[in-house]
């Protein structure tokens, strides 16, 4: 798994004025703009315990709090992307990924969407690749 905070608007010089925001509070949490110049990403983490992508994510809110708020108050777009890979499912039957109430209540003040992306290879590509 991995997930990052995401970062979207037209306005390139208020998106470079929030990453210099979020670089005073954690120096290396914004690295670069997206190939597309509308955004950027921000790595947040890539545990392989769903608990620990929970604490991640509440602790940038948290930290990151006034940042988010002035980047929301702009009408920057945010949201958080979980990256699911094959192999943080394979072998189950199901797999779950809760969102705890406090967690909802924590992005929506925020102003943080979410968002999960799941990247499974089926069995053609990996004969593809072979």
């Amino acid at each position: 798994m991995y997930n990052v905070l995401r970062f979207f608007s037209d306005d390139v010089d208020l998106l470079k004025e929030v990453a210099g925001k979020l670089n005073e509070v954690r120096s290396d949490f914004y690295d670069g703009m997206n190939r597309a110049g509308d955004g950027f990403s921000c790595s947040v983490c890539d545990a392989d315990s769903w608990e620990e992508h929970l604490s991640a994510m509440r602790e940038t809110l948290a930290g990151f709090s006034p940042v988010l708020a002035f980047a929301r108050e702009k009408g920057v777009e945010m949201e958080f992307d979980v990256a699911i890979d094959k192999e943080d499912v394979e072998g189950r039957f199901y797999t779950s990924f809760d969102l705890p109430l406090d967690l909802l209540r924590q992005l929506a003040e925020a102003g943080v969407a979410y968002m999960v992306t799941c990247y499974y290879v089926t069995d053609s590509e990996e004969e593809n690749e072979a």
